[in-house]
């Protein structure tokens, strides 16, 4: 008489307790990323803006490099042009970005932002524990002043070595998940600049001494930031469809 093992019992309806899924759709995010790239959650500028400590357009006058904790930065000199808090930050000011190259020592940090000397740029800014400044997101938060063929003035980031992610799905069934599918390269700064500023005053920074900005029935009007040359060095991304008219 031949004996037969009983074979072991299957779990039945146990599919979605194997995280297999989630794993998957991580790896195939991953795999389409470039060979080196610092992988970032996508933030709509909005809410970027409403989270920054600060959010301002400035000259960029001149670069240094310095270990920072252990590791070289670059710090950009920058001269405030257009500030959209109250009070306005009075005098230069300094960023602190990752990477460069200090003495004999040099660092790249893929996705960290270039500024280059004689750019005019808007930065959300986040101050660090340290009390620096940092942009926010890396190049996410950078961008250049361009103007267009037309003449209008545009705003660009170069959002290369970075792994942008889609953000966290939310459990609300009435939420388009993919209102936010992408990260735009380029915006019209008449059309940006009302919403950067709708979203500081909806919800001001809890800076040291900030004063919580006043309730306002009315926009502020556009203001006009005529933009500067690009450096010679800085990459200019080609503005994508959204800015063709």
């Amino acid at each position: 008489m031949t004996h037969h093992r009983p074979s072991p019992p299957v779990a039945r309806g146990t599919r979605g307790a194997h995280p297999i899924g989630p794993i998957l759709l991580l790896l195939l995010l991953v795999a389409g990323l470039p060979a080196e790239a610092t992988l970032v959650l996508l933030e709509p500028v909005e809410d970027a803006a409403r989270a920054a400590d600060r959010v301002l357009v400035a000259d960029v006058d001149h670069l240094s490099t310095e270990l920072h904790h252990g590791a070289v930065h670059t710090r950009a000199w920058l001269t405030p042009i257009l500030d959209l808090d109250d009070p306005p930050l009075d005098g230069p000011l300094s960023v602190l970005t990752p990477g460069g190259r200090h003495g004999e020592v040099a660092t790249r940090v893929a996705g960290s932002p270039q500024l280059s000397p004689g750019s005019r740029v808007l930065l959300l800014l986040d101050r660090g524990n340290d009390g620096e400044w940092h942009i926010r997101g890396l190049a996410l938060g950078h961008f250049v002043f361009h103007t267009h063929l037309d003449g209008r003035t545009a705003v660009l980031r170069d959002l290369r070595g970075l792994g942008i992610l889609p953000p966290p799905v939310p459990t609300d069934p009435d939420h388009n998940a993919h209102q936010h599918a992408d990260a735009p390269a380029a915006f019209w700064w008449h059309e940006l600049e009302p919403a950067l500023r709708a979203a500081r005053a909806s919800h001001p920074p809890s800076g040291d001494s900030d004063p919580p900005h006043a309730p306002s029935d009315s926009s502020p009007a556009p203001h006009e930031v005529p933009p500067t040359a690009p450096h010679a060095d800085q990459p200019r991304p080609t503005p994508p469809g959204p800015l063709t008219p």
